[in-house]
């Protein structure tokens, strides 16, 4: 495989085994680096895969339908890739209970 291509696979794999609709925590371990940086809007930004890993189990807990799938689209030479996000809506969660 080319570079190009293993980047894309990687980042599948991130899409499927992170925002996808199962959550792999093994991923972070094994894609991530040990001081990664997550910044998720609406979040203070997350530093390192224990971190990571604890937001995303939260995150879960929170919304436990949560699913992104995504498309990187066709890009030319030079240009940062586009991303597509569909989201499905989560399970709404009565007011009273917390959200994580």
């Amino acid at each position: 495989m080319s570079r190009e291509q293993d980047n894309k696979a990687i980042v599948g794999r991130w899409f499927t085994e992170f925002w996808g609709d199962t959550w792999n925590p093994k991923i972070v371990d094994e894609l991530a680096a040990p001081d990664i940086l997550l910044q998720y809007s609406l979040h203070e930004p997350r530093r390192g895969r224990a971190d990571v890993k604890a937001f995303m189990t939260a995150f879960r807990e929170a919304f436990p339908n949560l699913s992104f799938a995504g498309a990187i689209l066709p890009r030319r030479p030079h240009e940062q890739a586009l991303v597509s996000l569909p989201f499905r809506e989560p399970t709404r969660r009565s007011l009273s209970q917390p959200a994580y």
